[in-house]
């Protein structure tokens, strides 16, 4: 295997080991959260969560995307990039404070001003010290930080909502103290202490990485409509019980995305190393392919076992939840494809190009959020959520054309889609005859990917054999 694919696997492999816990926790927490909040509380806390969310982006410049990627260049030194990413840090923690103070104007806000501000400035802090470890290609770091990040997040959830019962306030404490903890963990282990010197105060620098971030934050905030803005469509028209249903079946979804942030993290470094090559394409392409079946294979697979799965994580309360799975399970699908070919833009430095494509999205996603929800109830928000993913989609694909000038080969993922959709249409019927074609399936889209799958066998057979003749 040439070193460019071995070194796409092993970030992917150290990356999925960092992140691989804090995602099979959502799995160990869906029963924590079905069992100790109602569905209006789970509403309330998703969509304050959400909030911090959409915050994060516009506080902090998105300063930790430039952080990775500056630290990459090799003619800026690391340390002032680090210093120069802290020094943002500051000054989004002192704008966090004025919004804090204005958020105490909104009822549904005021109970949880303090945990909103520290949720943000947490957050960001551990942002910027994972991401720098990231690009400074220490990836052990990087992962111990998800670990140490999933490990308090999973004790500190069962202490305060099982033990403690806080309710909201325990959910929200539960992601201060994971962040919190991570972030200094690892700054501790990449000895910040040391790095942080006046005469590495670099304002030209400052600017260049505010710079290239900015357009991020319009990208971020249209990730936050197409991700986050159906919770406040659906309390606005719905109520907050339904945004509890809702905010579980999007659960099952997540591990497509979580998924595409064990390869992205290793992919927008391979897709920087190879900008300059001369078969850069071939790579792009090659790599498409092989994540492309691993995506439509698992999606498929979750839609088919989804019906099984749910009841032994939720409650009755939250049985609703299920019908929603396969529309949001395509929506992810989109969603990772489209930060598949955001990745490029990332490595070749064409932020505005990913701001355009996920404005548009959000745009197409908001009014038919609006136009769809109180028509059709949660459907029409899950449909209208998959379009805004799929224009995006569409978008960049073009984009990576015209621009990047770099043509990927998309006439097997659009066979794939369309019998993801098919799928979606047999989950709905309910019947064991829609089972049995649902796992036809999944071995039609087998057949679309055939090549990758013998190869996976392969390499499976003989690693095995060099492990048990050693």
């Amino acid at each position: 295997m040439l070193p460019r694919y071995q070194k796409l696997i092993k970030n992917s492999t150290l990356f999925a080991v960092s992140n691989f816990g804090s995602k099979v926790m959502i799995f160990l927490l869906m029963p924590v959260y079905t069992r100790t909040l109602t569905t209006s509380e789970m509403g309330i806390a998703d969509a304050v969560y959400a909030a911090c969310t959409v915050i994060l982006h516009i506080v902090s410049f998105t300063i930790s995307e430039a952080t990775m990627r500056f630290s990459k260049m090799e003619d800026v030194e690391e340390e002032k990039v680090l210093v120069s990413s802290l020094m943002v840090w500051s000054v989004s923690a002192v704008i966090m404070v004025f919004i804090s103070f204005a958020l105490k104007n909104f009822s549904f806000f005021s109970p949880y001003i303090i945990f909103v501000f520290l949720l943000v400035i947490s957050q960001d802090f551990y942002m910027i010290m994972s991401q720098f470890a990231r690009g400074t290609e220490k990836i052990r770091i990087f992962s111990e930080s998800g670990i140490i990040q999933t490990l308090f997040l999973l004790v500190g959830n069962i202490i305060l909502l099982v033990f403690l019962r806080l309710g909201i306030e325990g959910y929200l404490i539960a992601y201060i103290i994971g962040f919190t903890i991570s972030g200094i963990y690892t700054a501790i282990r990449l000895k910040i202490i040391y790095t942080i010197k006046s005469d590495y105060i670099d304002r030209v620098l400052i600017k260049k990485m505010i710079r290239y971030s900015a357009p991020l934050i319009f990208t971020g905030l249209s990730w936050w409509i197409l991700n986050a803005s159906d919770k406040y469509v659906i309390l606005h028209f719905i109520g907050e019980s339904a945004n509890g249903i809702y905010s579980v079946a999007h659960k099952i979804p997540t591990i497509i995305v979580s998924i595409n942030g064990f390869f992205n993290s290793a992919w927008q470094l391979s897709a920087i190393d190879e900008q300059k090559t001369s078969d850069n394409e071939m790579f792009y392409n090659k790599v498409f392919y092989s994540y492309s079946a691993i995506v439509y294979l698992i999606s498929s697979g979750i839609i088919l076992i989804s019906r099984y799965i749910m009841p032994i994580l939720i409650t009755n309360e939250y049985y609703g939840a299920i019908q929603y799975i396969p529309i949001l399970v395509m929506s992810s699908l989109f969603q990772v494809f489209g930060n598949f070919f955001g990745g490029l833009n990332i490595a070749y430095r064409k932020t505005k190009n990913l701001m355009f494509s996920a404005i548009i999205a959000a745009i197409v996603n908001l009014g038919l959020n609006v136009v769809l929800t109180p028509k059709f109830g949660m459907y029409g928000t899950a449909v209208a959520t998959c379009i805004g993913c799929l224009v995006m989609i569409i978008i960049r694909i073009i984009d990576a054309d015209l621009n990047l000038h770099i043509k990927f080969q998309i006439k097997r993922a659009i066979k794939s889609t369309a019998l993801i959709g098919l799928q979606a249409f047999l989950f709905w019927t309910c019947s064991y005859i829609g089972e049995m074609l649902q796992i036809i399936v999944l071995l039609l889209i087998g057949g679309l990917y055939k090549d990758f799958l013998i190869g996976f066998v392969k390499i499976l057979v003989k690693e095995s054999q060099r492990v048990f003749h050693r």
